[in-house]
């Protein structure tokens, strides 16, 4: 039998479309995964994100996805280390201005 393990990306993008594309979520849920998806940006601050391949779908997902967190700098998700290297991360990704919101 074969493990399939998706990478911090992978994992990333399929964190993003649960946040955002299942429809009934409990606020709850949807919470985890936003505190998941930030968990997977600070990871890739540090792994690194220059050789990522990726699609308009991945980041459009992800761009759906971090908009709430990124607008709001209190959102519970950000309390973790590194969270201004994953607010990076996920601004990059999404492809807003670093500067953005």
């Amino acid at each position: 039998m074969i493990l399939r393990c998706p990478t911090a990306f992978g994992a990333l993008v399929a964190k993003a479309a649960a946040a955002t594309e299942i429809v009934g979520e409990s606020s709850e849920r949807r919470l985890r995964h936003q505190l998941d998806i930030v968990v997977l940006a600070a990871v890739l601050a540090v792994d690194g994100i220059a050789e990522l391949d990726i699609t308009r779908t991945d980041r459009r997902r992800i761009a759906k996805a971090a908009l709430p967190l990124l607008t709001n700098p209190s959102h519970e998700a950000w309390d973790i280390d590194r969270s201004e290297d994953a607010k990076t991360v996920l601004r990059l990704l999404a492809g807003l201005d670093s500067a953005g919101p």
